[in-house]
């Protein structure tokens, strides 16, 4: 399971007429944009589109290694993560949104990508688990999963139960209350797995963090402007 299907997100318009071009997404396998996709953004950014079998040969002036200001062009995946990162910010702010979003400068641009790279990795789950975050207690313990309600104490928390005698507490409210393309995640994976065998609980510990580090970038995505291209 993951966060939510990394497709829905994503309308199918922007992969063309050709569904067969809609793929699954697994072990970090993205599907191919429609070209006319690609060449709208090339013109709107006024960046060149370079294909991913013709990477391997570029300068080192296209490197991921140099700073975004001095880029000169974008591939595929970039601009898919570009695209998640929009969609993900409209989805978090209800707008519900069809088409292709991109922000109005370059710079703008690879802002969101570096956050759509990082927020495509959360919402699959492809990250290590810090062996602390979430960590379930027995009910009734004193014990707290932390350092979350010290860090935040004014925040509203909560007790979830993974089991008749288990529990992970101290669970900012606004992660159990997160919507996302109008899901629950937190509490869509709950009701799923409940009780938690050991292997879902790493995988619910996982969505809870993911979840968190989604509110902390939504706060950094809600300030970059995005326009729908015609």
């Amino acid at each position: 399971m993951t966060l939510l299907d990394y497709l829905s997100l994503l309308p199918k318009s922007l992969f063309g007429v050709d569904n067969s071009q809609i793929r699954r997404i697994k072990n970090g396998y993205l599907p191919n944009l429609d070209d006319s996709v690609v060449q709208k953004a090339a013109n709107s950014l006024g960046l060149d589109f370079l294909s991913v079998e013709g990477s391997d040969n570029l300068c080192f002036i296209q490197s991921s290694e140099v700073q975004p200001s001095f880029r000169t062009s974008f591939n595929w995946r970039q601009l898919l993560d570009v695209i998640y990162a929009t969609h993900t910010k409209l989805s978090i702010e209800d707008k519900n949104p069809s088409g292709l979003y991109l922000p109005a400068t370059a710079e703008a641009f690879w802002s969101l990508e570096a956050m759509g790279q990082e927020l495509r990795q959360l919402h699959l789950l492809q990250f290590p688990l810090p062996s602390g975050a979430f960590f379930p207690h027995q009910k009734g313990s004193t014990s707290h999963t932390g350092q979350l309600s010290r860090n935040h104490p004014s925040k509203a928390t909560r007790t979830i139960e993974i089991g008749s005698d288990q529990a992970i507490t101290g669970v900012p409210e606004e992660i159990w209350t997160f919507s996302l393309n109008n899901r629950l995640p937190a509490q869509m994976a709950h009701q799923r797995f409940y009780p938690l065998s050991q292997d879902d609980l790493l995988t619910y510990r996982k969505i809870l963090l993911a979840i968190r580090r989604t509110i902390e970038l939504n706060k950094h995505l809600s300030s970059l402007k995005v326009h729908l291209l015609q």
